[in-house]
């Protein structure tokens, strides 16, 4: 989505507004809100617009280590949400949404985008260039169990993280 800020770019969310979501939104792994910014609504078309399952993925980037980095779009709501001029979505079944999404996580993946990035000055990740990475895809019922694995690792994992930060808190007013 393009925008002039001056006359696009909003300070709050109301019924013709549209958040947008940019690279620097997707850390790790995960979509990160507390920065985005808010476009008038006109400005985006109803394709442009995030759906459930859609990945983000940061197509274009001053570090190419940052090129390629994506996230799932999981976010529920009446709200609508897009992405800024240097992303890319790539949609597909909400059923296959996660198990691509943890492809695009691989250390497959990461090469893929290295040799493609390889002979560029550019940090720059092209529609085409999606399109032609190319990875062994297993069977339906596997790549259903691979997703559910990775994502209930990443619960875990979330929730660990949790606790150690309340514990940290514990200890911190413990101490103070």
């Amino acid at each position: 989505v393009s925008y002039d800020p001056d006359v696009d770019l909003l300070n709050r969310y109301s019924s013709d507004s549209v958040y947008l979501l940019r690279s620097n939104n997707i850390q790790g792994s995960t979509l990160d809100l507390s920065d985005v910014q808010i476009v008038r609504s006109r400005r985006v078309s109803e394709a442009q617009e995030l759906r459930r399952g859609d990945i983000v993925i940061c197509a274009a980037n001053g570090s190419r280590a940052l090129v390629g980095k994506s996230a799932r779009f999981v976010i529920q709501g009446s709200r609508s949400y897009t992405f800024g001029a240097f992303m890319a979505t790539l949609r597909v079944s909400e059923t296959d949404s996660g198990f691509i999404f943890y492809l695009l996580q691989s250390r497959a993946y990461r090469l893929q985008l290295e040799l493609i990035l390889a002979g560029s000055s550019i940090n720059n990740l092209r529609p085409s260039d999606i399109e032609e990475l190319r990875f062994g895809i297993p069977a339906r019922k596997e790549r259903d169990a691979i997703a559910k694995i990775l994502s209930d690792t990443d619960e875990l994992i979330e929730s660990l993280d949790q606790l150690i930060t309340k514990k940290q808190l514990v200890k911190q007013a413990t101490m103070d």
